[in-house]
């Protein structure tokens, strides 16, 4: 046995060459990990917000429906009425 081989049989710096790329590649897989979880989260954010958003602008058509109802009929639509109210005067 020379002196650059280990007690089994491979050479010294195969045994790190092999160590370090098992732990470059666990590393590897971590950081994949992590990354995919920020996307993750950070895609859920957009989604709330974009649904925040959607909410908002729906509820600002609707207000404006019901202006012009109230301005079209001269009074609000009753609460018996409601929106099909709406959807036949406007």
């Amino acid at each position: 046995m020379s002196s650059d081989e280990s007690k089994s049989g491979w050479p010294t710096w195969l045994t790190v060459a092999i160590i370090i790329l098992a732990i470059l590649l666990v590393m590897f897989c971590v950081i994949a990990i992590v990354c995919a979880g920020m996307f993750y989260f950070a895609k859920a954010r957009v989604t709330e917000q974009a649904e925040a958003a959607m909410t908002k602008a729906q509820i600002a058509q609707i207000e404006a429906a019901v202006e012009y109802y109230q301005l079209m009929v001269g009074e609000y639509p009753t609460t018996d009425a409601g929106i099909a109210a709406i959807a036949e005067k406007v």
